[in-house]
């Protein structure tokens, strides 16, 4: 009711207003049935029973990025924060205790990416395929992820790439050339 008029962004129409139900559930009573109903019984949702939204307390954040079942936040003096740091399915996405200097952060699937002031990368999580093996990554100055490969821009616009490529998604070379070569 407080907005007027309100339109669509997509579409340019007019918005329907519809009715919706709220449940609450005394979690001292019943978190032992919700965690399975929605582990077990609702695999599909995505939702906080990890933990990935306790970030209530979080202060000086200047930049987020999400991972599949966690949350990292860059603090402004360079300190990532992620949560949860344990939960069920854990790999180490957070384990970010301890990582200075980080100008960017970057988080998909199990795994967490930092770019440092220096040009050098940090990456912690699930390390199958080599995907968080960047210790030899310099002149970085922008990261990416996909759900399991790491992707860094040098400052010269060259890409390096870590992890699975079973799509071709970490096959860099021939981007490479085509922008050196113009």
């Amino acid at each position: 009711d407080e907005l007027i008029n309100p339109k669509s962004a997509l579409s340019g129409g007019e918005l329907v207003k519809k009715e919706t139900k709220h449940w609450y559930l005394p979690l001292d009573q019943y978190e032992k049935w919700l965690s399975e109903w929605i582990l077990e019984g609702h695999k599909e949702w995505r939702s906080n029973v990890y933990g990935q939204c306790n970030v209530s307390g979080w202060k000086d954040i200047i930049a987020i990025a999400a991972g599949g079942t966690h949350t990292v936040g860059l603090k402004a003096d360079g300190t990532v924060l992620a949560s949860p740091y344990y939960a069920e399915g854990y790999m180490g996405e957070c384990d970010v205790e301890g990582w200075t200097d980080i100008v960017a952060v970057n988080a998909n699937g199990s795994h967490t990416v930092g770019l440092r002031r220096d040009g050098t990368v940090v990456a912690v999580g699930n390390n199958v395929w080599d995907r968080c093996a960047v210790d030899n990554w310099t002149d970085i100055v922008a990261i990416g992820s996909g759900r399991e490969h790491l992707l860094g821009i040098r400052s010269d616009g060259t890409l390096v790439a870590k992890g699975t490529n079973d799509c071709g998604q970490c096959d860099v070379y021939d981007l490479n050339r085509r922008l050196t070569e113009g």
